[in-house]
C-alpha cells in the first residue's frame, strides 16, 4: 500500500497541447542540473546461480525550465517523445521492463519531472566465498550518458531510499547508500547514480535443507563400525550406501551456487564430507581384509577406534568450514 501511495503521489496533471514557440527537444540551457533520484521499491528475490536479483525501482529526474515558467496553469503531462529527457541505462540491467507511460510532469513554476518504473532483473557480482555465511553487497548503477556541458547530475537525497518492507527473504539489510559520480566504464564524462545494499544472508535454511540432511548421511556411514566384522557384507552394504547417497546429494546441492572458480564454505563441507564418508568405506574394506585374514580382533580394535575417530573428524569438519575464519 506504501508503495502504490508513492507512485500516485509521483504523478499528475492532464494533456494540454505543447507551445510551439518552446524547443522542448533540448534542455534549457548549458549544464543544466538535474536532480536524479532512485527509489528501490523492493528486492523480490536473488538467485545465487543465475547471478542476478529481481527488483522493482522507480527513478525520478528533476529541473527546471524557465522557459515553460507560467505556461500552464496546473501541472500537466507532455508526451516524452517531444521532450529533451536526460537518457538513464541501467548498467546491470537483465530484463528491465518500464511500467509506466513515457511522459514528463510540468509544473506551472517551469519544474519539469520525468519518473519511470523499471521492474525486472539485473546482474549481481556476489563473492560467495563464506557461503552460506556470506555478507553482500548489492550494487545497481545508473548511467547518465550526457554531457557535462548540457546537464550535470545531482543526486535528490530526499527521493532516494528504500522501501521498508522488502519482499526478499533470507537476508537481513544494512544500511543503503546512494552517490552520484562522473566518470563511468563508457566515458569519463558521463554520470552514474550508484545505489548499493550492504546485505548479510540468514544461513538457516541451508543448515537445515543441506548441513544437517548431509551431516546425516556422513553419520550414516559410521553404522558399519558397530556391525561385526564377521559381517562383511553388511559392513559394505552400509559403506557403499552411504557413499551413493552422499554423491545424489551432491549433485542436488551443486544447483544452489554457480560455478565458481574458488571454494565456498558449503564446497568445503560436502567435499569434506564425501572424503569422510570414502573414508568409511576404506576402513570397512580394511576391516573386511583382517576378517578374511583371520585377525578377528584386529578387525574389531579397528571398528572400535573408528567409533571416536569418525565423529571427531566430522566435527573438526564443521568447525573449519563454517566457525574458523
Amino acid at each position: 500500500m506504501a508503495s502504490i501511495m508513492l507512485m500516485v503521489a509521483l504523478l499528475a496533471g492532464a494533456a494540454p497541447a505543447q507551445d510551439p514557440d518552446i524547443d522542448l527537444r533540448r534542455l534549457p540551457g548549458d549544464r543544466t542540473p538535474v536532480r536524479a533520484g532512485l527509489v528501490v521499491l523492493d528486492i523480490m528475490k536473488i538467485d545465487d546461480a543465475e547471478q542476478v536479483a529481481l527488483v522493482d525501482l522507480v527513478l525520478r529526474m528533476d529541473w527546471h525550465d524557465e522557459r515553460l515558467v507560467g505556461v500552464f496553469d496546473k501541472v500537466s503531462e507532455l508526451d516524452g517523445a517531444d521532450v529533451r529527457i536526460p537518457p538513464a541505462v541501467f548498467l546491470s540491467d537483465r530484463s528491465l521492463r518500464r511500467g509506466l507511460p513515457e511522459v514528463v510532469s510540468v509544473f506551472p513554476n517551469g519544474d519539469v519531472r520525468y519518473v519511470q518504473r523499471f521492474v525486472g532483473e539485473v546482474s549481481i557480482r556476489f563473492d560467495l566465498s563464506d557461503f552460506p555465511w556470506d555478507r553482500e553487497t548489492l550494487e545497481i548503477a545508473v548511467i547518465f550518458p550526457v554531457y557535462p556541458d548540457e546537464a550535470v547530475i545531482e543526486l535528490n537525497e530526499s527521493f532516494s531510499m528504500v522501501a521498508p518492507d522488502l519482499t526478499i527473504a533470507n537476508w537481513s539489510m544494512g544500511e543503503p547508500s546512494f552517490e552520484v559520480v562522473e566518470g563511468s566504464f563508457v566515458s569519463p564524462t558521463h554520470f552514474q547514480l550508484i545505489y548499493r545494499q550492504e546485505m548479510r544472508r540468514d544461513p538457516s535454511y541451508y543448515i537445515w535443507s543441506v548441513i544437517v540432511p548431509l551431516s546425516f548421511v556422513v553419520a550414516m556411514s559410521w553404522v558399519a563400525f558397530w556391525i561385526d566384522p564377521e559381517r562383511v557384507e553388511a559392513q559394505l552394504a552400509v559403506a557403499a550406501t552411504s557413499m551413493l547417497s552422499l554423491v545424489a546429494f551432491r549433485f542436488a546441492v551443486a544447483q544452489l551456487v554457480p560455478p565458481l572458480t574458488y571454494f565456498t564454505r558449503l564446497d568445503l563441507f560436502t567435499i569434506g564430507s564425501t572424503v569422510l564418508v570414502f573414508a568409511a568405506l576404506i576402513e570397512v574394506s580394511a576391516t573386511s581384509y583382517l576378517e578374511h585374514a583371520g585377525r578377528h580382533k584386529l578387525a574389531l580394535t579397528l571398528d572400535v577406534w573408528s567409533r571416536g575417530v569418525f565423529p571427531a573428524a566430522l566435527a573438526l569438519l564443521l568447525w573449519i568450514a563454517f566457525v574458523s575464519a
